[in-house]
C-alpha cells in the first residue's frame, strides 16, 4: 500500500511528535509498505529556522519531500503550497495526517472524498492570532468529517471528544520504544558529573516545559544535585549559568539515550504533555521520573510506581520530590525498575503495528462505504 504521512517537520527534527510520525513511517516500511513524507522545509517550526540544504531525501526506506514553505505575517502557521501537488503525484492509498491546527492537517484535507485519512492531532497546542481563523477557515468542518482519528493518550483522547463531539471511536495510538535501544552499553557522557547527582530533563528549550521552575530548583531548592538540561533552543532566554547547570544542546539520538542510561532522575515539569514521550524514554532506560501531575503526564509517571507526581507549579514540591530521590537510591532503583516493567510491557513497537493495522483497515472500510 502507498501511505503518505504529513506532518509540519520531520528528521532531523527533534521533538516528540516528530519522533512519532517517524516510528510510523519506518515501521511501516518495515511492513512492506511504501511510505513517503511530506513536510516544510523547517528544522524549528516556532523560530522559523529551516533545514540544512544536505538534509536526506530518503531515510531508512522512507522517501522524504521537504516543500518550501513561509508563514504569513504575525503568525506561526507554515504554509507551503506545493503540498497538493504532492499528494496528487504520489498517489497514495492512504494518507496519515499530524498536527492539529496546521497546513500538514488542513491543506490535505481537499482530498477526503478521495482518499482515506488518519486523523492523528499529536498533543500540540495549536498556534493562534489574529488571522488564524481566517488561515484555517472551514478547515474544523471537513476535519469533523474524517471518521478515522487517533489519540496519543487518554487526555488527549478527552480533550479531542470534546472538541469534536461528531467524530466517534477515536483510537489510542501511542509512541512507543525499542527495548534493544536502551539495553546497549554507552559511554558515559558525564564523566566529570558525579554519579548519585545527576537530573536530567529533555525537551524543547521554552517556557511551557517548565525550565523556569526546574532552574530555580538548580539554583534555590536543591543545588547540591547537577542539572543536565537537553533539548533545542526555542528562544528561551532564561537559560541559568550557574555552575550545577549544563546545558546540552540538541543531542542525537545516541546521545540522547547515552544521557538516559547515565543520569540518575529525569525531571519534567511541564505544563501541558499530550503524551510526553521523554518520561516513556527515561522510564524504558530505567530511570525514575518526576513530573508535574498536569495532562497526560500521570498515564506514564504514575506516583509512588514508576516515579513521582508534584503540583503543578509547586516549586517547592518538586524541589523536595528531586532531592528526596537523590538521597534514597533505594526508591530510585524500585521506581526505575517499574518504569521500565510499564515501558516495556505496554508501549511495545509490535503492539503499535498492531494498533496501526486496525486503524488503516477502519479507515478504508469507511471510505469504501
Amino acid at each position: 500500500m502507498k501511505i503518505l504521512i504529513s506532518c509540519v517537520t520531520y528528521h532531523p527534527t527533534v521533538g516528540g511528535a516528530d519522533d512519532f510520525a517517524r516510528m510510523i513511517a519506518e515501521a511501516l516500511v518495515g511492513e512492506g509498505h511504501t511510505v513517503r513524507v511530506v513536510c516544510s522545509d523547517l528544522e524549528r517550526h516556532i523560530a522559523g529556522i529551516r533545514v540544512a540544504k544536505d538534509a536526506p531525501a530518503e531515510l531508512n526506506g522512507v522517501t522524504i519531500r521537504r516543500c518550501r514553505s513561509f508563514n504569513p505575517p504575525g503568525h506561526v502557521y507554515p504554509l507551503w503550497p506545493s503540498l497538493g501537488r504532492e499528494v496528487r503525484r504520489f498517489g497514495p492509498d492512504l494518507i496519515h495526517a499530524f498536527n492539529l491546527g496546521y497546513y500538514s492537517l488542513d491543506g490535505v484535507m481537499k482530498f477526503r472524498k478521495t482518499v482515506p485519512i488518519v486523523v492523528s492531532p499529536t498533543g500540540g497546542r495549536p498556534p493562534r492570532g489574529r488571522l488564524y481563523p481566517l488561515l484555517r477557515w472551514g478547515a474544523d468542518g471537513a476535519l469533523a468529517e474524517c471518521p478515522v482519528w487517533t489519540a496519543l493518550s487518554l487526555h488527549e483522547k478527552s480533550l479531542l471528544e470534546e472538541m469534536y463531539p461528531s467524530v466517534n471511536g477515536i483510537r489510542l495510538l501511542a509512541p512507543t520504544i525499542l527495548p534493544e535501544e536502551f539495553e546497549q552499553d554507552y559511554r558515559d557522557p558525564f564523566p566529570g558529573v558525579a554519579k548519585g547527582r545527576r537530573v536530567l530533563f529533555a525537551g524543547r528549550l521554552s517556557r511551557d516545559k517548565g525550565l523556569d521552575d526546574l532552574l530555580w530548583v538548580a539554583r534555590e531548592g536543591c543545588p547540591e544535585a547537577e542539572y543536565l538540561i537537553a533539548g533545542p533552543d526555542y528562544g528561551y532566554k532564561n537559560i541559568a549559568r550557574d555552575p550545577n547547570v549544563r546545558v546540552l544542546g540538541a543531542l542525537t539520538r545516541t546521545e540522547l539515550v547515552a544521557a538516559y542510561r547515565h543520569c540518575d532522575l529525569f525531571v519534567l515539569p511541564s505544563y501541558h504533555e499530550g503524551f510526553g514521550i521523554v518520561l516513556l524514554e527515561a522510564m524504558a532506560a530505567g530511570v525514575p521520573v518526576v513530573a508535574y501531575d498536569n495532562s497526560a503526564q500521570p498515564e506514564l509517571c504514575r506516583d509512588g510506581e514508576t516515579g513521582v507526581l508534584v503540583p503543578t507549579g509547586d516549586r517547592k514540591a518538586l524541589a523536595a520530590a528531586v532531592k528526596r530521590l537523590l538521597e534514597d537510591s533505594e526508591m530510585r532503583k524500585r521506581l526505575g525498575a517499574c518504569g521500565r516493567k510499564l515501558a516495556r510491557e505496554t508501549f511495545s513497537r509490535d503492539q503499535m503495528k498492531v494498533r496501526l493495522k486496525e486503524i488503516y483497515k477502519r479507515a478504508l472500510v469507511t471510505a469504501n462505504g
